[in-house]
Formats: structure tokens, sequence, C-alpha cells
């Protein structure tokens, strides 16, 4: 009888703590409503912030599919890439080597890309893997040193040094974006000639990872131009990095055995579409015109 009692204890906590937990995630959605530029897109973004914390507590989780819609820079229920957490203040000497770290990052990027060319060119389709992980995990890794840098020169109170340092972080990236971009589609685009197969499918897919990298690094453009107080050039970072979620959508729709789910893609673009129109809203100072930056 006691094993029974303190089992059925022990089961209502798991009930109580799984509860818990899924209702913490639930309240942490959040769309970032006030930092939006006018009263009726806050109204419907609030609306909508809403609806997916009720939906989010009915089924216990948050869903992929259930996110916001009219947002702020800060918003967590997105389909897009980035973490826009802060970065960690360095000691002031560490601040040139983490600058210094940058600028090898991007080297190997660069270094790594043209491997990757090599490596698929010959057909070796495990080599292109490994080079095109190296480029994801250093994409990762300049944006988090960017992040650090930027918060460190906030830390010693200046703030115009830390908006430079993005400024010149969103344009390296943004010639990074448009190299991967462009050799993601070649890349599909030289499947075509391939057997139906195994090494097609991986080749595609491949492709249309290195698609994702480069609308991630546009992504993080963008959000870094907007840092450096360029809210016109962060507007076309997004509708660059929206134009690459249609392109990995009809390339997925276009692919061998249908490699992946281009619903997302076509998600993604709606929302990086929309970030592109708040940027230029900001931009302008005025919503009239928050309908151009998607044109």
């Amino acid at each position: 009888m006691r094993t029974l009692f303190a089992t059925s204890v022990t089961a209502l906590l798991i009930l109580i703590s799984g509860n818990a937990f899924a209702q913490n995630a639930c309240e942490q959605i959040s769309c970032d409503c006030e930092a939006l530029p006018s009263d009726s897109w806050q109204a419907s973004c609030a609306a909508r912030e809403d609806q997916l914390k009720n939906l989010c507590q009915s089924h216990r989780s948050p869903k992929p599919n259930e996110f916001c819609a009219l947002h702020g820079p800060l918003a967590t229920a997105v389909p897009i890439s980035i973490s826009v957490e802060p970065g960690n203040a360095l000691e002031k000497i560490q601040i040139v080597k983490h600058s210094h770290k940058l600028a090898a990052v991007y080297w190997s990027i660069h270094h790594d890309l043209e491997k990757l060319q090599t490596h698929f060119s010959a057909g070796n389709i495990e080599k292109s893997e490994s080079a095109f992980g190296m480029i994801d995990n250093n994409v990762g890794n300049l944006f988090a040193l960017q992040k650090d840098v930027a918060a460190s020169y906030v830390a010693i109170d200046n703030k115009p040094e830390a908006e430079q340092s993005w400024r010149h972080y969103a344009e390296d990236s943004e010639k990074v974006g448009e190299l991967l971009f462009d050799y993601g589609k070649a890349m599909f685009n030289a499947t075509n000639s391939m057997e139906n197969g195994s090494k097609k499918i991986r080749s595609q897919q491949l492709a249309l990872n290195m698609l994702g990298v480069a609308g991630k690094v546009y992504e993080q453009s963008g959000y870094a131009y907007a840092q450096g107080i360029r809210h016109r050039a962060a507007s076309e970072a997004w509708k660059a990095a929206a134009n690459i979620s249609v392109v990995a959508a009809e390339k997925k729709q276009n692919s061998f055995d249908y490699i992946g789910n281009p619903e997302r893609d076509q998600r993604q673009a709606a929302m990086r579409l929309h970030r592109a129109s708040y940027y230029w809203v900001v931009a302008s100072g005025s919503t009239e015109e928050h309908d151009i930056a998607v044109k």
C-alpha cells in the first residue's frame, strides 16, 4: 500500500512539474508588440500573442507552425534563424582579440567554401558535407563573437563604437551571404544532370542547406544593420533573406523525391518580409510606406 501511495505521489509530482514547465514555456511566448510603430499594428500583434499563448497551453507546448504575424525585432515565436540574446561583455583588453578572431573566422568561411566547391565539383559528397558543416558552425561563431564585441563596447559606455562594429559586421556578412546564396543555387542546378538516387538526394539536400545558411547570414546582417542604426539597409537585408526562403521553397518543390517541407520556407519568407517592412517603417518614420519594402 505504501509503495502504491509513493508511486502515486511521484506520478503526481511529475505531472505537476511537467505542467509547470509547459506553462512557463507558453508564458515566454512573445511577439514584442510594444516595439511596433503604430497602435493598429500593436493591437493586432497583441491579439495574436494572446491567441498563441492560449493555443500553447491547450496542447501544453509551443508548436512550430504557430507563430506571430506582426512582431517586433525581439519576438521569440517566429520562424527565423537568429538568436537575439545579447552577447557577454569582455574585459577591455579582450575586445581587440575578439575582433581579430572575427577576421580569422571570415577567412575560414571563405577557405571552407573553396574546399566545398572543389569537393562538390569532384563528386565527393562526404567531403562536401564536411566542409559545409565547418561553414555552418563558423556562421554561428561569427554572430556570437560579434555580439560579445558589441556588448563589451556598451559595457564601457562606448555605444558609438558598438554601433560602428555592427555596421562593419553587417557589410562583411552581407558579402558572405551573397557568396553562399549564389553557390547554393549553382549546387542545386548541378544536380539536375545527376542520375536519380541517394547521391542526388544528398547533393540536393546539401544545396538546400547552403541556401538555409545563406538566409541565416542575411538575417544576421539585417539584425546588425539595425543595431548599427542603418534601418533602410536592415530592411534590404531582410528582403534578401526573404527571397532566399522563396528560392528554397521552389527548389524543394522541384527536388528529387520532394526533399524538405516548402511550407516552412514560405512561412519564413513571410516573417522575413514583415521584418523588412518593420525596418523600412522605422527608417521612414511613417507607417504609410510599410508596403514599399515588400515590392
